[in-house]
């Protein structure tokens, strides 16, 4: 693991440019090393924001997607498609753009979606997908970043302070009911 580094900037469009770039050079240096790049992906403003400039950084470069594995730190749990999903949002800021093999996107399940009408089992799903990804070396892929979000209420990836899931220790991926931003029910 790399030492930790600071970057200051002077606004969000700036730290989503500055992010983009260094997640441009990033997979491109994974293609160079001939190896898999796993990126998991967060909602939110900035979030957002940093893979439309991811975008435009990869059609001015031309890099290739092809080793490029995408996977999400939480998702609303809602129909698929619905505007405030993560993965809906991902889409069209970069996924849309991008020619990135279908199989290597692991979207979180919808609420709609076949067998994963319940938030529990939707979890239980993605959890092991996760561990399939992970080829028997632990309970999910070794991510090379992962993107998170701090919410104004000091929520990360769904888990919002005071609900059962933050004192969760041994599942990958929970359930999240009664969540004080709505949608009240994630993953």
């Amino acid at each position: 693991m790399s030492e930790p580094e600071i970057v200051r900037t002077n606004d969000a469009a700036q730290l989503a440019q500055s992010a983009a770039s260094r997640l441009a050079k990033l997979i491109v240096s994974a293609e160079t090393e001939g190896r898999d790049f796993h990126l998991v992906l967060t909602g939110g403003g900035i979030g957002i924001q940093t893979l439309a400039a991811l975008r435009d950084e990869a059609k001015a470069s031309a890099m290739s997607w092809s080793h490029v594995h995408l996977w999400w730190g939480d998702e609303r749990f809602l129909p698929e498609g619905h505007a405030d999903r993560n993965e809906t949002q991902a889409r069209e800021a970069l996924i849309d753009d991008i020619d990135i093999p279908a199989d290597n996107v692991h979207p979180m399940p919808a609420s709609d979606g076949t067998d994963h009408a319940e938030a529990e089992r939707a979890a239980t799903n993605y959890s092991q997908a996760l561990t399939v990804a992970a080829r028997g070396q632990g309970p999910v892929p070794a991510f090379d970043v992962c993107l998170l979000g701090l919410g104004p209420d000091a929520h990360v990836a769904s888990l919002f302070p005071g609900l059962p899931g933050v004192h969760e220790n041994e599942a990958a991926v929970v359930a999240v009911h009664d969540s004080p931003k709505p949608p009240p029910t994630r993953v």
